[in-house]
């Protein structure tokens, strides 16, 4: 048995939450803000049997891949004049930490 500590952006958290509902996982969505992802964050602690570590590993990062978005910004320039610049950005991805997990209480 493992644990999955999954940490990725809002964006994201639909469909992984999704898709942790049809397998049988158990888990717990929690929102945080720092660290890897400074912006908003969730952090799931997903407990695993080891028989489907692989396929929940590899479907989660399939899920959160990084992603470059078209970001409008304004820019203020003289006299009242504004210019709108695009620029990318990358978006998505995960952290990962798979730890062995000893034992799983649920009262």
């Amino acid at each position: 048995m493992k644990l999955i500590v999954l940490n990725i952006t809002p964006n994201d958290s639909i469909k992984v939450t999704n898709y942790l509902r049809k397998t049988p996982v158990y888990f717990i969505k929690i929102a945080s803000i720092g660290g890897v992802i400074s912006n908003g964050s969730y952090t799931y602690l997903i407990k695993v049997s080891d028989e489907l570590l692989d396929e929940v590993i590899k479907n989660t990062t399939s899920i959160c891949k990084t992603r470059k978005v078209k970001i409008n910004s304004i820019n203020n320039v003289e006299m009242g004049m504004f210019h709108n610049i695009s620029t990318t950005q990358k978006e998505g991805g995960a952290s990962i930490f798979v730890v062995d997990l000893e034992q799983f209480i649920k009262v």
